[in-house]
């Protein structure tokens, strides 16, 4: 896996080992930053559930002025520390170790706010048959409440194609669906 453009660009990134993470592909990181691109230079990107950092890296490769990653497991932390020193990107970030959902209200109280969330929760599957909102589904609702977003920002969540009829937060307006095999990308904005 290696950066797709920017100042990075070519750079190999390292994969976590184990732990069953899935990087986003190359392909759907250049859908998506194509899609993104005004958004991207001089802003200020949170990357949740991080995995290898590969999508904060690539933000900032193509010029945001700061990433923020929020990982739980430690492995995955050391694999981001380690692609932002291999990238030399490593002076406009900050990695954060924890649960995702309670690190955003953190933020909240800190008054941070976001031009850009990406967000790849790990795909849930509910085997019990009863309907409860999925971890996507607590990530949208949890960036709300935590008063992160500005008016203009922009909110890109991956998440499994069979999640297809994802219920939209109050306060987020769905533009766009797009599927890369399995897997869906929506982008939300605040209404």
């Amino acid at each position: 896996m290696k950066v797709c453009s920017g100042t990075a660009k070519g750079v190999a990134l390292k994969s976590a080992p184990g732990m069953g993470v899935r990087p986003t592909s190359a392909r759907v990181r250049q859908a998506i930053f194509s899609a993104l691109s005004e958004k991207i230079v001089g802003s200020c990107v949170l990357d949740l559930y991080a995995g290898t950092g590969a999508m904060g890296i690539e933000a900032l490769s193509r010029g945001a002025a700061e990433a923020v990653f929020i990982e739980i497991s430690q492995r995955c932390l050391r694999t981001i520390k380690e692609n932002l020193e291999r990238t030399g990107l490593r002076d406009r970030a900050a990695v954060l170790g924890g649960d995702a959902l309670r690190i955003l209200r953190r933020l909240g109280r800190q008054g941070r706010k976001f031009v850009l969330v990406i967000a790849d929760p790990p795909y849930e599957v509910n085997k019990s048959g009863e309907r409860k909102p999925s971890l996507a589904q607590k990530t949208l609702k949890a960036l709300l409440e935590s008063d992160i977003l500005r008016a203009n920002s922009m909110v890109v969540l991956e998440h499994s194609e069979k999640e297809a009829g994802l219920e939209v937060a109050a306060g987020l307006r769905l533009l766009s669906v797009r599927k890369y095999g399995r897997t869906s990308v929506s982008i939300f904005r605040p209404s």
